[in-house]
């Protein structure tokens, strides 16, 4: 049983045994396998083998098919003719579970196919069962087609003796023919022209068809004798024309000639056809010479330049008969032509015989010149951004170029780096022709900024906008607008709001990237600004009002959670009372009053004004303002009590019970009070009594301008540190077109300022800061940057001045009127102090001065006295260490110093100094109208401190007496939100004399008062102070004041003071305390005396002529030593190291006198 096309497994043989055999039998099959019938099998051949009992073997193999025997076979018929389809397959199919289905590629579903061309044809055969068959049967192509060659020959001149010769190959011989005049022979012949076609048949029926032409020709004969023509271009040739066949003959010549031979022929080629009596034609070709050459060349001189008439024409002629005559197209009968411009000439030359020749000549001309121009141009205004670039053509190669009115630019093809403008340039070519271009670089029209500045509503708002115009560019525009010159972009929009007072800086960049810049400057309005007025105290309650302002609303705080919303309140508890008022525009100002309820409740108030006596009337009117700022006393019995006179010259001072005297402190001796001060008995507690008004009149009209400066920091390599100025007109007189200039230190650059300013040179700079009334005041500041050069701790010393500087005040009682000033000069190898006497006479003591090098007294001299603008000179050794000069001014100055000085640190030729001793030491800058600071840089500082200047001598701090001493309190918020209002309490030390204090510069606007026995009060209302963590360089501040200790005060009086700061309504911020020690005699002297304890030198032989030993004993350590040797100038002569404790001085060439000497170790003094 054969295996089915589904399971092809499923197959079995069913054996069976005939024949003579001894029962049993044994089976053994292929696969191992002992039984008789097996089953499960697929496809394919199995082999078995049987034995019976006697041994006898038999086997046979068995074939098991798949499926039911499904086969096909097929007869192809091939195609009959080449080309045709005739072709067929007939199937046969055996086997198979019907029904059957046929699938033929390509299709067709049929068993059979017929009407083949050749090609393969596959069938597939499917059963009932799911088996196919599957066979491919290929319909072979004809043999070759047939190919029918045909040969015929020509009949003669109408006749019938044509043929035609016929050869077949390809196809399947035999062949038979069929001729369209009706022969069926291979070849036919006895044939007139014409056509004849053929079909050739094989012997499988295939055919082919072809055709010829039969035509027919003649016997006649042509030929000629041809006569040339005398000259070139004449017509008296001939040709004689011979024929031979049958007769007559027609003649027809090319150029209408009908007769047999033709005279007067010109030059050239001719045709002749000639027909016989049969009908017959023939045709000739006949050409004519010329038998008189003549010919014509030329040499050309072409034009080198377009445009010019520097061509020629040599011309040669050859042949025919001399005596030549031209005739030339432009008109000339010359044989050569000159001054030709570039063109084409004809010439007609005739020989003597008449002959004539035409010749024609180019002469050629190069090509013009073109120059063409690109042109870049100028994207931005008033740049050299634009190009020209030329490109040549005609001409002869190998230009030269030159451009007009740009020296350096010849032989330069292409300009660039150009201005807008007219450039005009001529090209010469390699024959020296030129020709001139010009091109015109234009421009944008210029990128122009205006600006329209709408300021902030309330002082410190951001509610300030600026409307920006741009005009000229490129559109678009982007913007970028900052805060000052350096500030980080903040937007980018055309129109910025929301603005703060600044100033504002934007740069607007055009499409083409030009750019334009320009600064806009919103002020802040009016502050809205206010004191608490005091209306009564009777030291169990005060009574305090705010300003009068319609629509405002009030919000007061103070001691044991006070509040209220009225102008006017009545407080019973002592402490510090805020107000803040909130006007109409919604500006905000806030203002503070301490409640002191002096003596337990036993107290008064004296209260009064002071102003300016402007008629001298001692008498107030309506048109005299009030004095702010001056100091007014109450002095007492028990007390001294200090008020100052508000913005309208108002004072208010509290008082315990008692019986005083009111005293106004004039600023300066230029002024004068009118106003006698009757005693003022406080006897009731809660008591106000006027103390009375107080005329301030002028005893010298003139103008007196103060400055102060200071700086809160200095830091290496950095750039927002900000000096400080403070100008004021102390005077009684307006000042007019005053200025301050700003000396910067070497190692400080300037970044921005908050007013312009002209720079002088060496780092000087000038600020127009105009007219300054009387009492007026006025701020500026300036960014600078300190050189990442400068050493750490290296002091920077900078200068402020303000003028006029003119005093009007004649001099003092006892003043001679010379006045001394130090000024210095470093040099490689020396400092020098240079004294002088500017006070225009002659000092009337001797010059008395100092020297101290690093804290350490140089040398002491006495000298005679100065002669008026006498110069000297004090000379010192540069060697890094830190020199002071002190000199004693003229007895009774104006300034009221007795000494002044100038300390010069970093004077060396090497790297290295010392640092440390400028401040140790006044500046010397009593002069109002000077004021110098010398700070040093630091890396880390302790944000709210306090600070004198100087910080005194050593570790004991030793100041003279007399010394004016300038604190600097300085504050930072690093706290996590901003302080809107920063308090500074400074409660005085006893030593130091309120009516002596001088309030200075400052970081932001402040307002101050002195109140009680020596209480400073500094108020920043609405200072908007950033904490650190938002902006650190913002959260800064420091404010500055200088007084003096009271005359009182004894040698070794210890002066110490610290300070409160008070951030919004947080608890004090104590500073450190600083402290400062009142004493002469504190420096000591280097020549005397050893500054080791148990060191001791000795000199052996001194005095000495030519050498001598000096030995160091009581040394504390070990290190190399130097000495040093001075003559009585302080001017260096020699200088020695050794690794011993003694030094061999030789004399050299010495004078005769004293020598002073110095031993250190490791830098510092033995």
């Amino acid at each position: 049983t054969h295996a089915s096309c589904t399971n092809q497994n499923d197959g079995a043989i069913d054996l069976s045994i005939i024949g003579n055999f001894a029962p049993p039998l044994s089976y053994l099959w292929f696969d191992g396998s002992t039984q008789q019938d097996v089953q499960n099998l697929g496809p394919g051949s199995y082999i078995v083998f049987v034995s019976d009992a006697n041994n006898c073997l038999a086997s046979q193999t068995y074939v098991v098919n798949l499926g039911y025997g499904l086969t096909q076979s097929g007869i192809v018929t091939n195609a009959s003719c080449n080309g045709a389809c005739t072709g067929s397959v007939d199937v046969t199919v055996t086997g198979g579970l019907p029904p059957l289905d046929y699938a033929w590629s390509p299709g067709n579903t049929t068993q059979d196919l017929n009407f083949l061309c050749a090609g393969t044809y596959t069938l597939t055969v499917y059963d009932g069962a799911g088996c196919s068959a599957v066979m491919p049967y290929a319909v072979q192509k004809a043999p070759s087609g047939i190919t029918v060659q045909l040969t015929p020959t020509d009949a003669t001149c109408n006749g019938n003796d044509g043929s035609i010769d016929l050869t077949a190959t390809g196809g399947q011989p035999a062949y038979t023919y069929l001729w369209s005049s009706g022969p069926n022979t291979q070849d036919i012949n006895g044939l007139v022209s014409g056509v004849y076609s053929v079909t050739v048949t094989d012997a499988l029926g295939c055919s082919s068809q072809s055709g010829v032409f039969v035509g027919q020709s003649s016997t006649m004969t042509l030929s000629v004798a041809t006569q040339g023509t005398n000259c070139a271009g004449g017509c008296n040739g001939s040709a004689d024309l011979t024929v031979m066949g049958t007769g007559p003959f027609t003649y027809a010549w090319s150029d209408g000639y009908s007769f047999e031979d033709h005279p007067d022929l010109c030059t050239g080629t001719y045709t002749v056809t000639v027909q016989d009596a049969l009908g017959c034609t023939k045709t000739l070709s006949v050409t004519v010479q010329n038998n008189s050459s003549m010919d014509v060349t030329g040499v050309v001189t072409p034009v080198l330049c377009s445009g010019a008439n520097t061509g020629a024409i040599n011309l040669s002629v050859t042949g025919g008969t001399p005596g030549y005559t031209f005739d030339w197209s432009q008109g000339s009968n010359t044989e050569d032509i000159g001054n030709l411009p570039a063109g084409t000439y004809t010439v007609t030359v005739t020989d003597q015989l008449n002959c004539t020749i035409t010749q024609v000549f180019q002469v050629p001309g190069n090509a013009p010149i073109q120059v063409n121009t690109s042109v870049s141009p100028n994207i931005c205004f008033g740049t050299s951004q634009g190009w020209i670039n030329l490109t040549i053509t005609g001409g002869n190669p190998g230009y030269v170029f030159d451009w007009e009115h740009i020296p350096g630019a010849n032989d330069s093809e292409d300009l660039n780096n150009l201005a807008a403008g007219t450039y005009t340039v001529t090209v010469t070519d390699g024959s020296g022709c030129t020709q001139s271009a010009t091109a015109v670089v234009s421009e944008s029209q210029p990128l122009q900024l205006s600006g329209m500045v709408a300021n902030p509503l309330c002082s410190g708002g951001a509610t300030g906008s600026i409307h920006l115009t741009v005009t000229g560019g490129t559109l678009p525009y982007v913007y970028a607008w900052s805060v000052g010159l350096s500030g980080p972009v903040f937007t980018n929009v055309e129109d910025p709001a929301n603005l703060a007072a600044d100033t504002y800086r934007v740069v607007v960049t055009d499409a083409g990237g030009c750019t334009a810049s320009d600064l806009y400057t919103l002020t802040d309005p009016v502050p809205l600004q206010f004191s608490i007025v005091s209306l009564a105290n009777n030291c169990v309650e005060e009574t305090l009002s705010g300003p009068t302002l319609s629509g405002a609303t009030y919000t007061w705080t103070g001691p044991d959670n006070f509040s209220a919303a009225t102008q006017t309140v009545a407080v019973s508890a002592a402490g510090t009372y805020t107000l803040t008022v909130s006007d109409v525009n919604g500006c905000t100002a806030s203002a503070q009053y301490v409640v002191n309820l002096l003596a337990n409740g036993s107290c008064g108030a004296i209260k009064g004004m002071l102003y300016f006596d402007a008629d001298e009337s001692c008498t107030f009117t309506n048109n005299e303002v009030g004095l702010a700022g001056w100091i007014v006393r109450a002095e007492g019995a028990a007390d001294t009590l200090y008020g100052v006179t508000d913005d309208d010259g108002r004072y208010n001072i509290g008082v315990p019970l008692g019986m005083y005297a009111i005293k106004v402190l004039v600023p300066n001796g230029l002024w004068g009070i009118c106003t006698n001060a009757t005693p003022i008995d406080i006897v009731t507690p809660g008591q106000i009594v006027a103390g009375g008004d107080f005329a301030a009149q002028a005893i010298f009209t003139c103008p007196a301008l103060e400055v102060n400066l200071s700086v809160d920091k200095l830091r290496r390599c950095f750039d927002n540190n900000y000096y400080q100025v403070q100008y004021c007109n102390k005077g009684t007189q307006k000042a007019t077109d005053a200025f301050v200039t700003l000396a910067l230190d070497p190692f400080l650059t300037p970044v921005e300022s908050s007013m312009s300013y002209t720079d002088l040179g060496a780092n000087v700079f000038r600020f127009e800061v105009g007219d300054l009334e009387v009492g007026e005041c006025g701020n500026l500041n300036m960014e600078v940057y300190v050189n990442c050069n400068a050493i750490l701790g290296q002091t920077h010393c900078t200068e402020a001045a303000v003028y006029p500087d003119t005093l009007c005040m004649p001099p003092g009682a006892g003043w001679s009127g010379a006045s001394l000033q130090v000024s210095s000069i470093c040099l490689p190898d020396s400092l020098r102090f240079i004294i002088t006497n500017q006070g225009g006479v002659n000092m009337t003591t001797g010059l008395n001065y100092i020297v101290v090098e690093d804290g350490v007294m140089f040398r002491s001299s006495l000298s005679s006295p100065m002669a008026a603008d006498e110069v000297m000179e004090v000379t010192v050794p540069a060697n890094g260490s830190t020199w002071r000069l002190e000199v004693a001014q003229e007895q009774n100055h104006p300034s009221g110093a007795e000494w002044i000085g100038l300390s010069v640190e970093g004077c060396t030729s090497n790297s290295s100094f010392s640092t440390g001793f400028v401040n140790q030491f006044p500046q010397s800058d009593e002069a109002p109208a000077l004021d110098r600071n010398c700070t040093p840089n630091k890396g880390s500082f302790d944000p709210n401190d306090k600070h004198s200047d100087p910080v005194g001598f050593g570790v004991e701090r030793f100041v003279r007496p007399g010394t004016e001493i300038e604190y600097k309190i300085r504050f930072q918020n690093t706290g996590t939100d901003t302080a809107f209002t920063v308090r500074i309490l400074d409660t005085l030390s006893s030593w130091l004399d309120p009516a002596s204090i001088r309030f200075g510069v400052s970081s932001h606007h402040y307002q101050y008062n002195l109140t009680g026995e020596g209480v400073v009060h500094f108020n920043f209302y609405d200072i908007a102070l950033p904490d650190s963590n938002i902006n650190e360089a913002a959260s800064h501040g420091f404010v500055v004041f200088t007084i003096r200790h009271k005359t009182d005060a004894p040698l070794e009086t210890l002066i110490e003071n610290k300070a409160s700061i008070y951030f919004d309504f947080n608890e004090p911020i104590v500073t450190n305390t600083t402290w400062l020690r009142l004493d002469t005699k504190f420096l000591t002297v280097s020549v005397w005396q050893p500054h080791l304890p148990l060191a001791a030198i000795k000199t052996s032989p001194n005095p000495f002529r030519d050498e001598t030993l000096l030995e160091i004993s009581g040394l504390e350590r070990q290190g190399n030593l130097r000495l040093q040797v001075f003559d009585l100038n302080g001017m260096l002569l020699e200088e020695q190291e050794s690794s011993s404790t003694s030094f061999l001085l030789k004399a050299q060439n010495w004078p005769t006198g004293f020598y002073t000497f110095r031993v250190l170790q490791s830098g510092k003094l033995v």
